[in-house]
């Protein structure tokens, strides 16, 4: 009796700690976020009440160099007291992503915007100003930008942020820069309007050359998820602290009978469980935040308020702990509690209706989380086993010295260009946006997932490490092929398919058996793989079918690239981007987010089996007179425990007819599921059944 009251405290305790950590981890998370799309979206932040309008400035249009059209934008801000934003990207010479942003205000500051450690201002109307703020950056002009994860300094994923103002942007520009976005920012209509007049009188512009901008709104973050933590925290203490009650019975009891009031005996009971259960969150939340953030500072403050809301509804929920128990206690008979050791049926069915409410909320966003997980498992196991095309790292993009005004013939040159430096670099050329089937938008309920086949195309050097065999089993040599080909697995020949974009006739088609599927070096992709796919091979140069830069062709020797790049004329118009650091991000991404379902897994697993168990503890105790009898009789498992079963299982039953009928959960997913934990209930089941037989059985028979 003693080991599980203790038992039941243990869990309680650790629960509490793991929901600690979670909500902690969570604050963490939504701060981060949140914090970063502030910086990257400051204007949708700081002018979020203003009128803007954004417009392209042409320093060729205006007879200007561009040192000359941003200092001409300089004087017009300073007339007409404008407020003006350009923001540009670009990889450093570290090969990191930068975001700059380029500011005219006389009222801009980044109170409550941005934490840094020092406390100078930056103007942004001196066009003497030599400071500038900037995260992660070793200048000695730059004040940091303060961030508290890695993750939105490191110029991977996120790009480095910087602002600055407006005059030092003509410390940014390139020669061959020849044009400006920039946004323009008034107090209303009216003022906007106002502006627009003055810009068209000044520049080479017309009301069609002011471009209409959608805002995103500002962030805000999120106490859902808290609170959910929390409340399914109180629920499953309540369910443990009533059976640890109904264990205490007798003792409740004597106590009453001696003439103690209901609150003494709350106090005696539980008062203790409680106090530790607020010192068990109080030091799970302190030591996660020392770990993750490890400063008091006015950034910190926003993440210790949030920690201090979720624990002050943690508290409250407590207090609503305690008085559900208060009354739990009061209802208590005395006299029914000395006569037998049975409790109640009611708290049986109520844990039963408990359950099946809180299974019902939580298998939707459950079963999305699992999915998340198992693409992420996969990704990881394909990308691990077929990483291989990793030794191209590198991949090319063109820079802002080619115009966004540029015509159809000229784009056409650069793109064939690119291809034969491809082709002379021994790069690979992989184009997977129609690999996966699961990403056909034109499917409907009538096709066969198995009548749509993915497409996929490459260029030879990525088919060498591939064998591909024709009809007759030969494999077939790639270097052979001296035109654009199409190789369509066998398995489609002579079955009515749906390609999943629409094939040129006038290509050779091939049909063939692939070895294994083709992996995807661009670790952005939802999927590392396609499994069968039609493969056009690419040897001549189409614009059509051939986009030979961004994330479709990878490079192996990034020097050698760049020699071609300038022998072709394209030097300093091009931007290389080693990809191993995004590689690394989103296989930690990947692990991430398995780990995350594990542990959602394992969260749910560990309520329902609290649930469970307080069942099965009510269950055998209402009848383990009546087990102990049929257990000497001889009665078969069976026959002593059918009702038992069948009354813990039919929860599981009656979410998946409510899945499938009334959330609108596919049947496989829901009945998969429900069959698993359905499966570890059975198991638990039977392990408390075996303890229940080895323990109580004998206490019953002996009169206890």
């Amino acid at each position: 009796m003693k080991r599980g009251i203790k038992s039941m405290k243990k869990l309680s305790y650790i629960f509490t700690a793991i929901l600690g950590l979670l909500i902690t981890l969570t604050i963490y998370s939504e701060f981060n976020e949140t914090y970063y799309f502030k910086i990257d979206n400051f204007s949708n932040e700081k002018y979020v009440d203003m009128e803007v309008t954004d417009v392209f400035l042409s320093a060729a249009d205006n007879n200007m160099t561009m040192p000359q059209l941003i200092d001409s934008l300089q004087e017009f801000a300073e007339e007409n007291d404008a407020e003006i934003h350009i923001v540009r990207g670009k990889n450093d010479n570290l090969n990191r992503q930068v975001a700059e942003h380029f500011i005219y205000s006389s009222t801009f500051d980044v109170d409550n915007f941005i934490y840094t450690d020092e406390d100078s201002k930056i103007s942004f109307s001196d066009k003497t100003e030599s400071h500038y703020y900037a995260v992660n950056s070793d200048d000695s002009n730059a004040i940091k930008i303060k961030v508290l994860d890695d993750y939105y300094s490191t110029g991977v994923l996120y790009a480095i942020q910087s602002y600055r103002p407006l005059h030092q942007l003509k410390n940014a520009i390139d020669d061959g820069d020849i044009e400006l976005w920039a946004s323009f920012y008034e107090e209303d209509i009216n003022a906007m309007n106002t502006l627009k007049e003055s810009l068209m009188n000044k520049y080479s512009l017309t009301n069609e050359s002011f471009l209409e901008v959608d805002r995103v709104k500002p962030a805000e973050r999120a106490i859902g998820t808290n609170l959910q933590l929390i409340i399914i925290l109180v629920v499953v203490n309540i369910i443990l602290m009533t059976s640890y009650i109904n264990r205490k019975l007798k003792e409740i009891s004597i106590r009453k009978m001696n003439g103690n009031k209901n609150h003494q005996i709350m106090k005696r009971v539980i008062g203790g469980y409680i106090s530790r259960e607020i010192i068990v969150f109080s030091l799970t939340v302190i030591i996660t935040f020392a770990i993750l953030v490890g400063e008091i500072s006015p950034m910190s403050y926003n993440i210790i308020k949030s920690i201090c809301i979720s624990s002050v509804i943690f508290i409250l929920g407590l207090i609503l702990l305690m008085g559900i128990l208060y009354f739990y206690i009061r209802y208590i008979s005395s006299l029914v509690s000395l006569k037998k050791s049975s409790v109640n049926m009611k708290l049986v069915f109520s844990n039963l209706v408990v359950k099946i409410l809180l299974m019902a909320i939580i298998i939707s966003p459950m079963i999305s989380q699992v999915s998340k997980g198992g693409d992420a498992l996969e990704n990881l196991y394909n990308r691990l086993k077929y990483h291989d095309k990793e030794q191209y790292r590198y991949s090319v993009s063109g820079t802002s010295k080619i115009s966004i005004k540029m015509g159809m013939d000229e784009s056409i040159k650069i793109s064939e260009d690119y291809f034969k430096a491809l082709e002379k670099e021994k790069g690979i050329y992989t184009y997977f946006d129609f690999s996966n089937k699961e990403n056909f938008i034109f499917s409907t309920k009538e096709q066969s997932n198995e009548n749509i086949m993915p497409h996929i195309i490459v260029n030879k050097e990525y088919l060498r490490d591939y064998e591909i065999r024709n009809e007759n089993g030969k494999i077939i040599d790639v270097d052979s092929i001296s035109t654009n080909t199409i190789f369509i697995p066998e398995k489609y020949k002579g079955k009515d398919y749906v390609s999943m974009i629409n094939q040129d006739k006038s290509i050779e088609e091939i049909y063939v058996t692939f070895e294994r599927p083709f992996y995807n070096p661009d670790i952005i992709a939802p999927m590392a793989v396609s499994e069968d796919p039609s493969v056009l091979l690419v040897t001549d140069f189409a614009p059509e079918y051939v986009q030979p830069m961004y994330r479709y062709a990878y490079y192996g020797d990034v020097e050698s690239l760049e020699t071609t790049l300038k022998e072709m004329g394209y030097e300093n118009k091009y931007r290389i981007t080693d990809n191993s650091g995004i590689y690394d991000y989103y296989m930690k991404m990947y692990a991430k987010t398995f780990s995350k379902t594990i542990g959602i897994i394992l969260l749910y697993v560990f309520i329902m089996l609290v649930f469970l168990y307080q069942s099965v503890y009510l269950h055998l105790e209402e009848i383990k007179k009546e087990i102990s009898v049929k257990y000497l009789l001889g009665h078969r498992f069976w026959s002593r425990y059918s009702g038992l079963v069948i009354f813990n299982l039919s929860p599981h039953i009656i979410l998946l007819l409510s899945a499938v009928g009334i959330l609108k959960i596919p049947f496989n997913e829901a009945a998969l599921f429900v069959a698993v934990f359905m499966a570890i209930e059975i198991i638990f089941l039977v392990y408390l059944i075996k303890k229940f037989e080895k323990n109580a059985v004998s206490m019953v028979l002996k009169g206890e």
